[in-house]
């Protein structure tokens, strides 16, 4: 398989600086001089280039930073790299989020917000694009619920073999009640999806129906798809810039 983290800078440079420089054109001009966007990101102790070149690009400062690591060494080694970011580490974002203790819950909102699961070494399993689909709801619940009205939203996955469960994916986005919504419609895909063109197709869509039902519109970009090994397994990158569906 090819070594995620060398792919990284292609995702950078082709997808997402150029989402956030999309997204600072509709920014008010004191926000867009500012240089002071907040920033989420889910990065890699072997490639944080994304902090790096967002900085560079002039949308934020390192005391702007919040880096998620998922074990207490990767989390060290950025510590030795991109202090005074602050560094949060030795969970796994997806695992954390449900929990009413979130540990950045009083970080939010941000402006930016890159969920790169693909850099946090993930397990090649049955269920875990479903637990990512599930932390990008509730992370935008929470964006919805500190009030931020316009940010972007960056979401990076590995989609293997294993299937996506549509039936899973409703459940537990309707276990997240939310007054007046009348609950999450799949009907278009399989009930187990296998092919790897459906499963972005559902991605996609997923993006746009939960901002739907936070409030929001989503102006989504084509995504970025790189193969990873000659069994079709691929690296499937999404950007959106959203908006409250009232501004």
């Amino acid at each position: 398989m090819v070594d995620i983290p060398t792919l990284k800078d292609r995702l950078i440079s082709e997808l997402w600086l150029p989402t956030i420089r999309k997204y600072g054109t509709i920014l008010p001009a004191r926000l867009r001089k500012s240089g002071e966007l907040k920033l989420l990101t889910l990065t890699s102790e072997r490639n944080f280039h994304e902090i790096t070149e967002i900085e560079q690009a002039g949308f934020t400062t390192r005391k702007n930073i919040t880096a998620w690591t998922y074990s207490l060494p990767k989390k060290l080694r950025l510590e030795t790299e991109i202090l005074p970011a602050r560094i949060v580490g030795t969970t796994r974002y997806e695992d954390s989020i449900p929990s009413p203790g979130f540990s950045i819950k009083n970080d939010f909102p941000f402006q930016i917000v890159n969920l790169d699961f693909s850099s946090q070494d993930p397990n090649l399993e049955g269920g875990r694009v479903e637990k990512e689909i599930r932390a990008l709801e509730h992370t935008i619940k929470m964006q919805k619920d500190t009030g931020e009205e316009s940010f972007v939203i960056l979401y990076s996955t590995v989609l293997d073999s294993a299937c996506l469960n549509r039936q899973n994916i409703v459940q537990v986005s309707d276990g997240i009640v939310l007054m007046g919504w009348s609950g999450l419609t799949l009907a278009e895909f399989s009930a187990s999806i296998s092919i790897q063109e459906e499963k972005m197709r559902c991605i996609e869509a997923l993006m746009s129906k939960l901002c739907s039902k936070y409030g929001y519109s989503s102006s989504r970009t084509l995504p970025l798809v790189m193969p990873l090994d000659e069994a079709g397994t691929c690296l499937d990158s999404v950007s959106a810039i959203i908006q409250s569906s009232g501004g």
